[in-house]
């Protein structure tokens, strides 16, 4: 699992609907309020593009080794710009998960 924000830079994402591809991060300290209300904090915005279906996939990191691949977040979503086109990509970090939880990866 990732959990320095300064290892979080070049990562991948399979999505279900979205399938595989590489992305750049925005930013690692994004936060947010929903229309509901609720508080969303220490997100990261990525590059990529998040479609129905891919919330709830891993985001990982590839290492240049070629053999691990180390958990970066969780997909949330996407944010759009005030004319409705497509901004970036959200996620949570696995470390923030792991945190909330008191969880670990195996």
């Amino acid at each position: 699992m990732v959990t320095d924000d300064s290892l979080i830079s070049l990562d991948e994402i399979c999505g279900r609907s979205s399938a595989y591809f590489e992305w750049e991060v925005l930013s690692t300290k994004y936060s947010y309020v929903s229309s509901s209300g609720v508080s969303y904090t220490n997100l990261v915005t990525a590059g990529y593009v998040s479609e129905p279906g891919d919330s709830g996939g891993l985001v990982y990191t590839y290492m240049s080794n070629g053999e691990l691949r180390e958990t970066t977040g969780v997909n949330h979503g996407h944010a759009n710009h005030s004319d409705g086109t497509y901004a970036y990509a959200i996620f949570s970090k696995a470390s923030s998960i792991n945190s909330a939880l008191s969880i670990e990866r195996y």
